[in-house]
Protein backbone atom coordinates (compact mmCIF):
# COMPACT_ATOMS: atom_id res chain seq x y z
CA UNK A 1 0.00 0.00 0.00
CA UNK A 2 1.22 3.26 -1.26
CA UNK A 3 2.46 5.58 1.64
CA UNK A 4 -0.19 8.86 0.74
CA UNK A 5 -2.75 6.15 -0.02
CA UNK A 6 -2.17 4.72 3.77
CA UNK A 7 -2.03 7.97 5.29
CA UNK A 8 -4.68 9.11 3.59
CA UNK A 9 -6.93 6.33 5.09
CA UNK A 10 -5.76 6.20 8.19
CA UNK A 11 -6.74 8.13 11.18
CA UNK A 12 -4.50 8.81 13.72
CA UNK A 13 -6.60 9.16 16.52
CA UNK A 14 -4.62 8.44 19.69
CA UNK A 15 -4.40 9.28 23.38
CA UNK A 16 -2.30 8.69 26.56
CA UNK A 17 -3.23 5.82 28.31
CA UNK A 18 -5.57 4.78 25.71
CA UNK A 19 -8.33 1.66 26.86
CA UNK A 20 -7.94 1.44 30.10
CA UNK A 21 -8.63 -2.40 29.83
CA UNK A 22 -5.23 -3.17 27.89
CA UNK A 23 -3.33 0.02 30.15
CA UNK A 24 -4.19 -1.83 33.35
CA UNK A 25 -3.41 -5.27 32.08
CA UNK A 26 0.36 -3.90 31.06
CA UNK A 27 0.76 -1.84 34.14
CA UNK A 28 -0.29 -4.72 36.31
CA UNK A 29 0.80 -7.92 34.45
CA UNK A 30 2.56 -7.65 31.64
CA UNK A 31 5.23 -5.51 32.45
CA UNK A 32 5.79 -6.24 35.90
CA UNK A 33 6.11 -9.88 34.10
CA UNK A 34 9.00 -8.55 31.94
CA UNK A 35 10.91 -6.78 34.67
CA UNK A 36 10.48 -10.13 36.89
CA UNK A 37 12.30 -12.17 33.87
CA UNK A 38 15.04 -10.07 33.63
CA UNK A 39 16.30 -8.08 37.37
CA UNK A 40 18.50 -10.58 38.08
CA UNK A 41 20.44 -10.81 34.76
CA UNK A 42 20.01 -8.91 31.87
CA UNK A 43 18.19 -6.09 32.71
CA UNK A 44 17.18 -4.78 29.20
CA UNK A 45 13.90 -4.48 28.01
CA UNK A 46 13.16 -3.71 24.36
CA UNK A 47 9.26 -3.14 22.96
CA UNK A 48 7.77 -1.83 19.66
CA UNK A 49 4.90 0.75 19.30
CA UNK A 50 4.26 -0.15 15.53
CA UNK A 51 2.32 2.62 14.54
CA UNK A 52 2.51 4.99 16.70
CA UNK A 53 1.00 8.35 15.17
CA UNK A 54 1.86 11.43 17.85
CA UNK A 55 3.52 9.24 20.12
CA UNK A 56 0.78 9.44 22.96
CA UNK A 57 0.98 4.99 22.82
CA UNK A 58 5.14 4.72 23.24
CA UNK A 59 5.24 7.64 26.32
CA UNK A 60 2.64 6.18 27.93
CA UNK A 61 4.31 2.93 28.12
CA UNK A 62 7.39 4.31 28.75
CA UNK A 63 5.46 6.02 32.06
CA UNK A 64 4.37 2.79 33.35
CA UNK A 65 7.93 1.28 33.23
CA UNK A 66 9.42 4.43 34.70
CA UNK A 67 7.18 4.03 37.49
CA UNK A 68 7.46 -0.11 37.96
CA UNK A 69 11.57 0.88 37.70
CA UNK A 70 12.08 4.02 39.64
CA UNK A 71 15.33 4.72 40.91
CA UNK A 72 16.57 1.98 39.29
CA UNK A 73 15.55 3.06 35.87
CA UNK A 74 19.64 3.88 35.26
CA UNK A 75 20.32 -0.08 36.03
CA UNK A 76 18.44 -0.76 33.18
CA UNK A 77 18.93 -0.97 29.46
CA UNK A 78 14.88 0.09 28.26
CA UNK A 79 13.92 1.06 24.80
CA UNK A 80 10.91 1.31 23.19
CA UNK A 81 10.77 1.86 19.34
CA UNK A 82 8.40 3.76 17.80
CA UNK A 83 7.27 3.78 14.31
CA UNK A 84 5.28 4.67 11.34
CA UNK A 85 4.62 5.64 8.11
CA UNK A 86 3.66 9.10 8.30
CA UNK A 87 6.75 11.32 8.60
CA UNK A 88 4.27 14.99 9.62
CA UNK A 89 2.61 12.83 12.61
CA UNK A 90 6.18 11.24 13.57
CA UNK A 91 8.14 14.56 13.98
CA UNK A 92 4.83 15.87 16.17
CA UNK A 93 5.95 12.70 18.08
CA UNK A 94 9.41 13.29 18.09
CA UNK A 95 8.81 16.55 19.34
CA UNK A 96 6.89 15.44 22.38
CA UNK A 97 4.27 18.82 23.06
CA UNK A 98 0.71 18.44 23.80
CA UNK A 99 -2.17 20.28 24.23
CA UNK A 100 -4.23 20.18 27.56
CA UNK A 101 -6.85 18.40 25.61
CA UNK A 102 -4.03 16.27 24.64
CA UNK A 103 -2.94 15.22 28.28
CA UNK A 104 -6.45 14.14 29.36
CA UNK A 105 -5.87 10.50 30.96
CA UNK A 106 -2.27 11.46 32.53
CA UNK A 107 -2.83 11.00 36.05
CA UNK A 108 -1.58 14.60 37.61
CA UNK A 109 1.16 13.29 39.70
CA UNK A 110 2.62 11.32 36.38
CA UNK A 111 1.64 14.86 34.67
CA UNK A 112 3.79 16.69 36.67
CA UNK A 113 7.03 14.33 36.91
CA UNK A 114 7.36 13.61 33.58
CA UNK A 115 6.11 17.00 31.38
CA UNK A 116 6.78 20.31 31.79
CA UNK A 117 4.26 23.33 31.22
CA UNK A 118 5.13 25.57 28.39
CA UNK A 119 3.31 27.93 25.93
CA UNK A 120 -0.28 26.61 27.56
CA UNK A 121 0.80 23.11 26.90
CA UNK A 122 2.68 20.20 28.54
CA UNK A 123 6.39 19.03 26.81
CA UNK A 124 7.82 15.56 27.15
CA UNK A 125 10.87 16.02 29.96
CA UNK A 126 14.13 14.00 29.37
CA UNK A 127 13.60 11.35 31.52
CA UNK A 128 10.84 9.90 29.33
CA UNK A 129 12.21 10.86 26.11
CA UNK A 130 15.40 9.24 26.33
CA UNK A 131 13.45 6.19 26.32
CA UNK A 132 11.52 6.24 22.86
CA UNK A 133 13.17 5.89 19.87
CA UNK A 134 10.90 7.09 16.79
CA UNK A 135 11.72 5.93 13.13
CA UNK A 136 9.67 6.07 9.80
CA UNK A 137 8.94 2.11 8.91
CA UNK A 138 6.54 0.45 6.62
CA UNK A 139 5.49 -2.78 8.12
CA UNK A 140 5.19 -4.20 4.61
CA UNK A 141 8.04 -3.31 3.18
CA UNK A 142 10.71 -2.56 5.54
CA UNK A 143 12.63 -4.99 8.04
CA UNK A 144 11.93 -5.46 11.46
CA UNK A 145 13.41 -4.96 14.64
CA UNK A 146 14.24 -7.65 16.30
CA UNK A 147 15.02 -9.43 19.80
CA UNK A 148 11.86 -8.05 20.96
CA UNK A 149 10.17 -8.36 24.67
CA UNK A 150 6.70 -7.02 23.44
CA UNK A 151 5.47 -5.83 20.21
CA UNK A 152 2.56 -3.42 20.40
CA UNK A 153 0.41 -2.80 17.29
CA UNK A 154 -3.08 -1.76 17.64
CA UNK A 155 -5.43 -0.62 15.14
CA UNK A 156 -3.23 -0.83 12.06
CA UNK A 157 -3.81 -3.83 10.95
CA UNK A 158 -7.77 -3.39 10.10
CA UNK A 159 -6.00 -1.78 6.77
CA UNK A 160 -4.37 -4.76 5.53
CA UNK A 161 -5.81 -7.20 3.65
CA UNK A 162 -5.25 -10.71 4.97
CA UNK A 163 -2.62 -11.71 2.79
CA UNK A 164 -0.46 -8.63 4.40
CA UNK A 165 -1.64 -9.05 8.21
CA UNK A 166 -0.27 -12.39 8.14
CA UNK A 167 2.92 -11.40 6.10
CA UNK A 168 3.09 -8.79 9.32
CA UNK A 169 1.76 -10.98 12.02
CA UNK A 170 5.04 -13.59 10.54
CA UNK A 171 7.37 -10.31 10.85
CA UNK A 172 6.61 -10.19 14.74
CA UNK A 173 6.19 -13.88 15.44
CA UNK A 174 9.84 -14.49 14.02
CA UNK A 175 11.68 -10.97 16.03
CA UNK A 176 9.61 -11.21 19.38
CA UNK A 177 11.52 -13.58 21.93
CA UNK A 178 10.29 -16.97 23.61
CA UNK A 179 7.42 -16.30 25.81
CA UNK A 180 7.32 -12.57 24.33
CA UNK A 181 4.20 -11.01 24.22
CA UNK A 182 1.81 -9.23 20.71
CA UNK A 183 -1.16 -6.38 21.67
CA UNK A 184 -3.34 -5.83 18.99
CA UNK A 185 -6.23 -3.48 18.98
CA UNK A 186 -9.48 -4.60 20.29
CA UNK A 187 -11.36 -4.75 17.08
CA UNK A 188 -8.42 -6.87 15.59
CA UNK A 189 -7.69 -10.55 15.61
CA UNK A 190 -5.12 -12.99 14.09
CA UNK A 191 -5.70 -14.48 10.96
CA UNK A 192 -5.01 -17.58 8.96
CA UNK A 193 -1.93 -19.84 10.09
CA UNK A 194 -0.73 -17.03 12.60
CA UNK A 195 -3.81 -18.46 14.99
CA UNK A 196 -0.87 -21.14 15.54
CA UNK A 197 1.85 -19.37 16.31
CA UNK A 198 0.62 -17.25 19.54
CA UNK A 199 -0.91 -18.54 22.62
CA UNK A 200 -3.91 -16.20 23.57
CA UNK A 201 -3.87 -14.50 27.14
CA UNK A 202 -6.45 -12.03 26.94
CA UNK A 203 -9.32 -12.00 24.79
CA UNK A 204 -10.79 -8.67 25.87
CA UNK A 205 -7.20 -6.97 25.64
CA UNK A 206 -6.28 -8.79 22.35
CA UNK A 207 -2.66 -9.67 23.92
CA UNK A 208 -1.36 -13.02 23.12
CA UNK A 209 2.09 -14.88 23.82
CA UNK A 210 4.42 -16.10 21.69
CA UNK A 211 4.32 -20.37 21.26
CA UNK A 212 7.87 -21.77 21.73
CA UNK A 213 9.33 -23.87 17.94
CA UNK A 214 8.82 -27.28 20.24
CA UNK A 215 4.90 -26.25 21.34
CA UNK A 216 4.51 -25.35 17.79
CA UNK A 217 6.26 -28.56 16.66
CA UNK A 218 4.11 -30.87 18.62
CA UNK A 219 0.86 -28.96 17.51
CA UNK A 220 1.65 -29.59 13.90
CA UNK A 221 2.17 -33.14 14.99
CA UNK A 222 -0.77 -33.87 16.69
CA UNK A 223 -2.50 -32.17 13.78
CA UNK A 224 -0.78 -34.40 11.06
CA UNK A 225 -1.56 -37.58 12.86
CA UNK A 226 -4.87 -36.58 13.24
CA UNK A 227 -4.96 -36.00 9.50
CA UNK A 228 -3.16 -39.16 9.07
CA UNK A 229 -5.71 -41.04 11.41
CA UNK A 230 -8.81 -40.15 9.95
CA UNK A 231 -7.20 -40.90 6.20
CA UNK A 232 -7.11 -44.36 7.13
CA UNK A 233 -10.27 -44.76 8.87
CA UNK A 234 -11.81 -42.98 5.41
CA UNK A 235 -9.65 -45.80 3.07
CA UNK A 236 -11.04 -48.78 5.50
CA UNK A 237 -14.50 -47.45 5.43
CA UNK A 238 -14.34 -46.93 1.40
CA UNK A 239 -12.41 -50.45 1.41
Amino acid sequence: MAPRLFSDLTINVTNFFRDDVTFNLLERNVLPALVNRYKDKLRRIRIWSAGCATGQEPYSIAMLLLELLYRDIIKWDVTIFATDIDTKVLNLAKEGFFTLKEVDGVRSEWLERYFSYENKGFRIKQILRQLVTFAEHNLVKDSPYHDLDMVVCRNVLIYFTNLLQTRVLKNFYKVIKEEGFLLLGRSEALVGETRRLFQLVDSKAKLYKKKDQLEDRKEKETFQKSVYNRTLLYKKRAY
